[in-house]
């Protein structure tokens, strides 16, 4: 991810952790919420992995 988008999160508040890629093992997960611009909330979550796309 570009370093821009990384500190452009960082500036609305949102806590930005990068760590170091793991070239053994290159499977990941995923949860999103995207707020939709007609009001409302999306929510998602990787299947593949534990856990739960939650917004509040």
């Amino acid at each position: 991810m570009p370093s821009a988008v990384l500190q452009e999160l960082a500036d609305l508040g949102h806590k930005v952790q990068v760590e170091a890629p793991d070239n053994a093992f290159g499977f990941g997960g995923a949860q999103l919420v995207q707020k939709l611009d007609a009001g409302g909330y999306a929510a998602s979550s990787d299947p593949r992995k534990d856990g739960q796309a939650v917004g509040f």
